[in-house]
């Protein structure tokens, strides 16, 4: 005994809408070799496809480079360590006020200056990103 699967198609007479004709795009790119990319795209935080050294992206079509995706991505990294790392030198400075123990007073501080030493250096790698 043979099932047969009934496969509903649209008639003819009705066009595809824009998410269809997208979704056809980005199934060609993939069979001619191009992979998903991780990252959303930059303008619509849709899909994107890498194919051809370029990633393309499955809503609004836009095309970027993958050394233009990799600057964005590091900057944006830079500024979430250094958002980070302001955060972490308000909460050392809030323990270290209430610290009494001049040991962890010392190791408090010492912290705090790492996290300088990282601001720092992230602000001279954001200036040189910038002037590139």
């Amino acid at each position: 005994m043979v099932n047969k699967v009934l496969i509903a198609r649209k008639p003819r007479s009705q066009t595809l809408s824009k998410s269809e004709i997208d979704m056809g795009r980005a199934v060609e790119l993939l069979r001619k070799g191009g992979a998903i990319v991780n990252d959303p795209c930059l303008n619509c935080g849709g899909l994107q496809l890498k194919y051809k050294e370029r990633h393309v992206c499955v809503n609004c079509g836009d095309l970027s480079t993958t050394e233009k995706a990799a600057q964005v991505s590091i900057s944006d990294t830079l500024l979430d360590v250094r958002d980070l790392v302001l955060k972490k030198i308000g909460e050392s400075t809030d323990h270290l006020s209430e610290e009494s123990d001049p040991q962890k007073q010392i190791h408090l501080t010492e912290l705090i200056l790492k996290y300088l030493e990282i601001l720092d250096k992230t602000r001279d790698s954001a200036y040189a990103e910038k002037t590139v």
